[in-house]
């Protein structure tokens, strides 16, 4: 279902990972949204601007634990989400 609505968001891909970049949500101090992996599996991604940090959601649902980024596309994800909400 996710992938028929791909036209209607302004899906973005960084690495493995599509992003719906319309929905991010402000979640406990984190930004999180709905994202595709490249293995065909549908996970929650959040971003701590502050720390600088990430995490995601397993096979099974629950949250991993925060990690920094170490790709460099994990380092532009962080940039564009993270200076496009300040103010």
């Amino acid at each position: 279902e996710a992938i028929k609505s791909k036209s209607d968001s302004n899906w973005r891909n960084y690495g493995p990972l599509q992003i719906n970049w319309d929905s991010w949500q402000v979640m406990n101090g984190s930004h999180v949204a709905p994202t595709l992996h490249e293995n065909g599996r549908s996970i929650y991604l959040a971003i701590n601007c502050p720390l600088r940090r990430l995490n995601a959601t397993g096979t099974d649902g629950t949250w991993k634990d925060w990690i920094y980024p170490a790709d460099k596309f994990e380092y532009k994800l962080i940039d564009d989400l993270c200076n496009s909400n300040k103010s």
